[in-house]
């Protein structure tokens, strides 16, 4: 072998040699900082969900806070009515339809209809979509009474419409349903629905009994 080509070998592994460290070490010096980036970027992350979780939950409970005082307002405010309407003497009355008018498609309010979200299940489990009104309460009698003996009530009751249209159209989809339900019997209801079954009577409720803390069954 000439002599020549011996110094290009011994060249070329002098040369290979640190290039070949260098190499590896470049490659583990890369997976070590991408680990050490990626374990950075986990705990970021990890610490950025949690940030944004523990931010959603308190917006969520501020949220809950102010829609509940929200509601005690609406009920405080229709508490007021409903004693309002119901110690004066009945100055005129506004259309209120029979419960099981919402039952009968002759019968019905001309502006009831399906509402999104307003679901009625039926004796044999299903549920459908339910028939309300926006523009009219409906009105049950609890059995035994005459609706002949409490007219008067069914007048002053009749009142607080415009009451609930307004509550409703402050609180949104954060309400479905008012309901008021007077010692005598009478039970308004709005939106206006039908559905009832037979039987219904909201005296026996634990929600009425509470309210009045006068449990009579």
């Amino acid at each position: 072998m000439k002599l020549r080509w011996k110094f290009f070998f011994i060249l070329l592994v002098f040369g290979l040699v640190p290039l070949g460290v260098v190499t590896v070490a470049s490659q583990r010096g890369i997976r070590w900082i991408g680990t050490v980036i990626a374990a950075d970027v986990q705990q970021n992350s990890a610490r950025l969900a949690n940030s944004i979780l523990k931010r959603t939950a308190e917006n969520s409970a501020t949220l809950l806070e102010l829609n509940k005082k929200s509601f005690e307002l609406a009920l405080s405010r229709l508490v007021f009515e409903a004693d309002a309407v119901l110690t004066e003497k009945p100055q005129g009355r506004r259309k209120v339809y029979p419960a099981a008018d919402f039952d009968d498609p002759v019968a019905t309010p001309r502006d009831a209809g399906l509402r999104p979200g307003y679901i009625k299940k039926l004796a044999d489990g299903r549920s459908v979509n339910e028939v309300v009104s926006f523009e009219h309460p409906s009105v049950l009698f609890a059995p035994g009474v005459s609706p002949s003996k409490v007219v008067d009530d069914v007048d002053r009751l009749s009142l607080l419409t415009d009451t609930f249209a307004e509550i409703f159209a402050k609180l949104g989809h954060a309400l479905h349903w008012i309901y008021v339900s007077s010692e005598s019997g009478v039970h308004l209801s709005f939106p206006g629905h039908g559905g009832y079954p037979k039987g219904y009577d909201p005296r026996r409720f634990s929600w009425y009994l509470n309210a009045t803390e006068e449990p009579r069954w």
